[in-house]
């Protein structure tokens, strides 16, 4: 896995509800590969705040094969959390680390079949991959 950092354009940002959105980031054909994520994976967000790299993690809610997309809710004084919600644009750019983590499937789970998904707070966003992986694959 590699920890690169690539400077991604926001392709749509979708207003979910008030204080939440969903960002889905395009990714260049030469950079498919290394942004090819398995579902349950995250993504770390970049950016300099008053001279100070500021990182962040977001699990990933899109289908594999999809583009990746995080979803983002506002935390009250969010540093980070507050910009995606309220200020980033599509078109804008952001430094978008290759998909990482662990909290995936076995594979062989993502040919169908009867699942049942559960989860509560942050743990909604992979599961929204997982579940979507799932029903792509249903035939």
């Amino acid at each position: 896995m590699s920890t690169a950092f690539h400077t991604l354009t926001v392709a749509d940002v979708e207003e979910l509800t008030d204080d939440a959105v969903a960002v889905t980031f395009e990714v260049p054909d030469d950079l498919a590969g290394e942004f090819a994520f398995t579902p349950g994976q995250s993504l770390t967000l970049r950016r300099v705040v008053d001279g100070v790299e500021q990182r962040r993690q977001y699990s990933i809610s899109a289908a594999a094969g999809a583009s990746p997309r995080v979803g983002v809710r506002e935390i009250p004084d969010g540093l980070f959390s507050r910009w995606l919600v309220r200020e980033v644009r599509p078109g804008d750019r952001i430094d978008v680390q290759t998909p990482g983590g662990r909290f995936c499937p076995d594979p062989a789970l993502l040919d169908g079949g009867r699942h049942l998904c559960i989860a509560a707070g942050s743990g909604i966003t992979p599961m929204l991959s997982v579940a979507g992986s799932v029903l792509a694959n249903a035939g």
